[in-house]
């Protein structure tokens, strides 16, 4: 707060917060230094050249822009838009990489599943065939049936 005084007086007007004086202040100076345009009112120049800044700080006191006072809003969206695009790690600007696909290789190894007793697979079509390399495929339901269709080749050959 800019205007108390220790021994309990304070400015006419105030106290005014840092952003109020900060406003007055910059309208006061932009106000002096473009005088030539609206300085011809002879004495009431001197009421424009100090009315506009306190009526300029007075509007900073009662507007908020969700909840915050607008210099803060001001200087947070100037820090937003000077950051770098991939933001910040200890310091130091994120260099942003062109997306690209993720490759990987996934190898399943499984010994021949156990029979579990009282379950039976009822496949809805023919059963998969089993894969060219001889392993199992990765489910549970899809090694039963690919078990059952072997159990039925081999009947079927006998």
């Amino acid at each position: 707060m800019i205007g108390t005084f220790p021994g309990g007086g304070r400015l006419w007007g105030g106290p005014y917060t840092v952003p109020q004086f900060a406003v007055m202040a910059a309208t006061f100076g932009a106000m002096m230094l473009t005088r030539t345009v609206w300085g011809v009112f002879g004495l009431f120049d001197i009421v424009l050249a100090l009315g506009v800044p306190y009526a300029a700080g007075f509007a900073v006191r009662k507007v908020q822009v969700d909840g915050r006072n607008p210099l803060a809003v001001i200087a947070s969206a100037a820090g937003l838009a000077a950051a770098p695009r991939g933001g910040r790690l200890e310091g130091r600007s994120v260099p942003r990489c062109r997306p690209r696909a993720v490759t990987g290789v996934c190898t399943l190894s499984a010994a021949t599943p156990k029979p579990v007793a009282g379950l039976a697979v009822h496949a809805a079509g023919p059963a998969p065939a089993t894969p060219p390399n001889g392993m199992l495929p990765a489910s549970g339901v899809a090694a039963l049936l690919a078990q059952r269709a072997r159990r039925a080749s081999a009947d079927g050959e006998a």
